[in-house]
């Protein structure tokens, strides 16, 4: 009896977990149908203010769904326009979906009436809503860019694919060279070319999520009133930046194309003001190509070889490559006093410690007694043993750089001779979670509020 027992027992176990391994093989093969519900875009990144967005809505089931309610909300998560639900189809199948979903037009929404800010449908589908020209003197720049390079909607990403799409192709085709090719999950698998008509993930707002909430809950009058805002699209036009006092980085703004590193670039050099609050800066030099649809193809090979063998006509000078390569003629430090080249990644119990803690962005920030300040920081920029006479290196946080170790860094580049300043507070968390919404976050707003007062103080040559 107790025998019998046990293999009851046995047996009742492996029934289980094959209903476990089983759901673990859908929800990988499988992953928008296990979820339910409906996903989707908006047509642009960005809409001027009198605009009409247009969100392309698709089911995650085979037969379709109604998408209930659709309200859009603003950074703090507060309704400020309503729609009547709408019945959604599947998405069509299509070839290379990471590079162009075509979901359907299914929403149109006016958006007169709507303060400049950052946006979602339903809490999942982000759109930036710009300022008139000339109306902000301040413009904080969203990464979209690093939205888009790091999501695996349609299967694939600009990293190695997602291991549900190997796991569909697995079960698709299941042969010996398949399951290789599934474990294995080399460089080869990802994708050089992604585009913006597709879902975006929510993860990667961490790292500015909560500054925005915190900009949006500010009540006025405050040093964000009259803020515009833009996406990593408008940097190519350099009338975007037409009457700007200061621009703002935020996030991890990893990817940017030749034109947006110009105009920055040439921003400052007029006398332009401009706040990183980013790490891993500006690493790679990324392509894009506006389809007419309206979808941009974001194109990064990572190799210089690889990419002159697939896009001969391409110039030397837009090879998709980091931005430290030489042969780009670009170096990051000539738009950024700090480089994810001199920093490295963060650990979960890294301080800050400030060299300089009598400097006027450290005005009202209470410090710990060793001059210090916590941030956990995934990724960090930081500055080479000899820095540049006009900038000085207000705190450093220790970091590693593929094994080496290495540091963040807090830096302020002077203005001179005509130049704008820079404030480069070079981690990918200080805008996010853990910093201005973290457990020190009265500490790192005081910081950046401090920076922006800095910033828009008239230097001397311009009294």
């Amino acid at each position: 009896m107790i025998a019998a027992r046990r293999r009851r027992i046995a047996a009742g176990f492996c029934v289980a977990l094959a209903i476990v391994a089983g759901c673990f093989v859908v929800r990988m093969a499988w992953p928008e149908a296990w979820r339910g519900g409906w996903s989707g875009y908006a047509s642009q990144s960005s809409y001027a203010p009198n605009d009409t967005a247009v969100f392309h809505l698709a089911a995650r089931r085979p037969w379709g769904t109604n998408t209930g309610l659709l309200r859009l909300e603003d950074a703090a998560g507060r309704t400020v326009r309503e729609l009547p639900g709408v019945a959604v189809l599947p998405a069509p199948t299509v070839e290379q979906p990471w590079e162009d979903a075509r979901f359907p037009a299914s929403v149109r929404l006016p958006l007169a009436g709507l303060r400049p800010g950052v946006y979602r449908l339903n809490g999942r589908i982000p759109l930036v809503v710009r300022a008139a020209p000339g109306a902000s003197r301040t413009l904080l720049v969203v990464p979209t860019h690093t939205v888009a390079a790091y999501s695996q909607a349609g299967g694939k990403s600009l990293y190695v694919a997602s291991a549900s799409w190997r796991l569909q192709r697995l079960l698709a085709a299941p042969t010996m060279a398949h399951l290789r090719a599934w474990v294995s999950a080399d460089d080869g698998d990802r994708a050089r070319t992604v585009g913006t008509h597709r879902p975006s993930e929510r993860e990667h707002g961490a790292f500015f999520d909560a500054g925005l909430a915190w900009i949006a809950r500010t009540p006025s009058p405050s040093p964000w009133d009259s803020l515009g805002y833009l996406a990593d699209d408008d940097l190519d036009t350099p009338g975007e930046m037409d009457g700007v006092r200061t621009l703002v980085i935020v996030g991890h703004s990893e990817y940017w194309t030749r034109a947006a590193r110009r105009n920055v670039e040439a921003f400052v050099a007029s006398g332009g003001r401009l706040l990183v609050l980013s790490g891993n800066t500006a690493w790679w030099q990324m392509r894009r190509a506006r389809a007419p649809s309206g979808n941009v193809r974001l194109t990064v090979v990572r190799d210089w070889e690889e990419d002159a063998a697939r896009h001969p006509d391409v110039p030397d000078s837009l090879r998709t490559v980091v931005w430290t390569d030489a042969r780009l003629g670009l170096p990051i430090s000539a738009t950024f006093p700090a480089s994810f080249a001199h920093g490295g990644f963060g650990t979960n119990d890294a301080r800050f410690r400030m060299r300089q803690p009598s400097h006027p962005l450290l005005d009202g920030v209470a410090l710990g007694a060793d001059s210090s300040l916590h941030l956990v920081s995934r990724e960090l920029d930081g500055v080479p043993d000899t820095a540049s006479a006009t900038d000085r290196v207000l705190a450093l946080l220790p970091a590693r750089h593929f094994g080496q170790p290495a540091f963040g860094a807090f830096v302020v580049r002077s203005s001179v001779g005509g130049r704008g300043a820079v404030v480069h507070l070079g981690s990918t968390d200080v805008f996010g979670a853990h910093g201005v919404g973290g457990p020190d976050s009265t500490a790192w707003r005081r910081i950046v509020l401090n920076a922006l007062a800095w910033l828009r103080t008239p230097t001397e040559t311009e009294r």
